[in-house]
């Protein structure tokens, strides 16, 4: 009779922590299930979404690149046109400048030019040839750019047998008109 007292008290016992370790099981098959299931959302998310971002940074990344390279050479081209000229030619080497420039700089550059530049190279005989030797964007928008460029430029005159060079960082500032990219501002890096 004492064994049945203890299978019965074993029988009533083990059903308890059966029932508390099947519960805890549950608990750990559904914690697993609904990690399983959080995990498979998320990779069919990436799957998704992964060729769908890339496709649509792809062709922006491409086209952004096409224009950075448009606003580097614009602000190269502008910034060798403003520095370069030469006696002989000296009013549509600068006609040819203002043509890249645009706002407040067109008109200072305009003054400047008709001022100093024009009398000063025919009368003295100058010559300046001004060559980029690296450009950068440094930052860009719709309609505005900035680009760092680093300068050399040779000055002679008919009365200095010896040319002097000067090399220079500038600060080239770019704005977009009329769907062109325009020098708005030149100023050298301190």
């Amino acid at each position: 009779m004492s064994d049945d007292v203890a299978v019965t008290l074993d029988a009533d016992t083990e059903p308890e922590d059966a029932v508390d370790d099947n519960a805890a099981t549950d608990r750990r098959r559904g914690l697993r299930r609904r990690g399983a299931q959080i995990s498979i959302v998320v990779g069919i998310v990436a799957l998704v979404a992964v060729p769908v971002g890339i496709e649509l940074t792809v062709p922006d990344r491409a086209v952004s690149d096409a224009v950075e390279s448009d606003v580097v050479r614009a602000a190269t081209e502008g910034t060798v046109a403003v520095l370069s000229y030469r006696a002989d030619s000296v009013q549509s080497d600068v006609d040819g400048a203002k043509a890249r420039l645009t706002g407040d700089f067109l008109t200072y550059y305009s003054g400047f030019a008709e001022q100093s530049v024009v009398p000063g190279a025919i009368e003295r005989g100058l010559t300046s040839s001004a060559v980029v030797s690296g450009a950068a964007l440094v930052s860009m928008d719709d309609a505005d750019a900035v680009a760092l460029l680093f300068v050399n430029q040779t000055v002679t005159a008919a009365d200095t047998p010896d040319p002097r060079a000067t090399s220079t960082s500038l600060r080239v500032e770019m704005a977009q008109v009329d769907g062109r990219w325009l020098v708005s501002a030149l100023d050298p890096v301190r």
